[in-house]
């Protein structure tokens, strides 16, 4: 899917109140500069959930690495 199909997507859902915009993930200690990643979460999303999310995020970018 491309991406400015998926930030209009979740620029929608956002303004629907679907979802909301909870928190950035911080870069990695020596990573490189770029916008940082951001989880998004239904309302009734608990901490863990977010956290699972966060922790999935690492998880795949460290298979993506080289």
């Amino acid at each position: 899917m491309p991406e400015a199909t998926v930030y209009r997507a979740l620029k929608r859902l956002s303004d629907m109140k679907v979802v909301t915009s909870e928190r950035r993930i911080n870069h990695k200690r020596y990573g490189k500069g770029g916008p940082r990643p951001r989880v998004w979460a239904v309302p009734d999303a608990t901490w863990n959930d977010m956290a699972r999310a966060v922790e999935e995020h690492r998880e795949h970018v460290l298979k993506a690495e080289p």
